[in-house]
């Protein structure tokens, strides 16, 4: 019986730390890339939900017959209606993805149009509807 003893060997400690160490610099390359998605993602998410609070505003007018100058016209924005959320035009009074924003604001102009942007310290922070395209 001839019994054939291998050479051949593991990986050494040094060639598994170099492996680990390029890892480790390819993550931290790669984690800001993926932060930035994060982030847009977030800014879609509340810009579908400004979309959904306006459709909630104008059914909650066609149906209560109200103008609206008795709603929400006011130099700021007022928060989202309590009103609203009230009647079940809104599951509840939604809150922003993004982090770095607290609370949205409604405003209606002369126009009647409806403005949402998020809340900057009880004023109108960045225009989330209508998007203005440049």
């Amino acid at each position: 019986m001839n019994k054939k003893i291998s050479n051949e060997r593991g990986y050494t400690l040094l060639e598994l730390i170099i492996v680990l160490a390029i890892i480790g610099i390819l993550t931290s390359i790669s984690t800001p890339f993926f932060g930035k998605f994060k982030e847009s993602a977030a800014q879609k998410a509340d810009e579908a939900t400004a979309v959904t609070i306006v459709n909630a505003i104008r059914l909650y007018y066609m149906d209560t017959q109200e103008t609206f100058n008795e709603f929400l016209i006011s130099e700021n924005g007022e928060k989202i209606s309590n009103e609203v959320v009230y009647r079940e035009y809104l599951e509840e009074v939604p809150k922003p993805q993004k982090t770095s924003e607290k609370a949205f604001r409604v405003k209606i102009d002369k126009n009647e149009n409806i403005l949402i942007y998020y809340d900057k310290n009880g004023g109108l922070g960045e225009q989330l509807y209508p998007k203005n395209i440049p």
